[in-house]
C-alpha cells in the first residue's frame, strides 16, 4: 500500500495559472439554465397559440429565436389584456418578466401586439444571452466556486 499526501486548496488560494484551469473545468458544464429559457418562452409563446419553432442562443455568433407567430394569432387581444397578463407565473422562471413586461411596454408604445410579441421574444434572447455572459465571467465562476465549497490540488484540477 502507498499513502500519498497532497495539499487540498479552495479557488481563492489557488495561483492564477490553477484558477484558470479551474475555471475551465467549471465551464465545461455549458450554460445551465437553457432548459428553464427555452420552457420559458415555450410557455410565453403558448399564451398566444404560438408555436416555438427553432433557436440558436450563443454568446459567441448569431442568435435567434424563430416562432410561428402572425397576426392572427392576436386578434382581439387588448392592452388591458397585456397589462393583466404581467401578473401571470408562467415557469415561475425570471426570463418571464421579461417577456411579460417587453410585451405590455411594446403593445402600450405600438399599439400592435405582433409587433410586441416580437420584441418580448428579442427581450427574452438578450435576457438569455447576458446571463449566459454572466456564467462565464470570472466574478460569477469564483463566485459559484467558493459557495459549493469545491477543492483543488495545486495545479487546479477538482479533487
Amino acid at each position: 500500500m502507498k499513502t500519498i499526501e497532497i495539499n487540498i486548496y479552495q479557488y481563492a488560494e489557488l495561483e492564477d495559472s490553477a484558477k484558470q484551469r479551474a475555471r475551465e473545468w467549471f465551464s465545461e458544464s455549458g450554460y445551465v439554465w437553457i432548459d428553464e429559457g427555452i420552457d420559458t418562452i415555450k410557455a410565453f409563446c403558448d399564451l398566444f397559440g404560438v408555436t416555438l419553432k427553432d433557436y440558436s442562443l450563443t454568446t459567441c455568433s448569431h442568435s435567434y429565436i424563430t416562432t410561428n407567430a402572425e397576426n392572427e394569432h392576436f386578434r382581439g387581444l387588448t392592452l388591458k389584456q397585456v397589462e393583466k397578463n404581467r401578473a401571470l407565473s408562467l415557469t415561475g422562471y425570471c426570463l418571464e418578466c421579461d417577456l411579460l413586461e417587453a410585451m405590455a411596454d411594446s403593445m402600450k408604445e405600438t399599439g400592435c401586439a405582433l409587433k410586441a410579441f416580437n420584441e418580448a421574444i428579442e427581450a427574452g434572447k438578450r435576457g438569455i444571452i447576458a446571463d449566459m455572459e454572466w456564467q462565464d465571467s470570472e466574478e460569477y465562476i469564483a463566485e459559484m466556486m467558493e459557495i459549493n465549497g469545491y477543492d483543488f490540488d495545486e495545479d487546479g484540477r477538482r479533487v
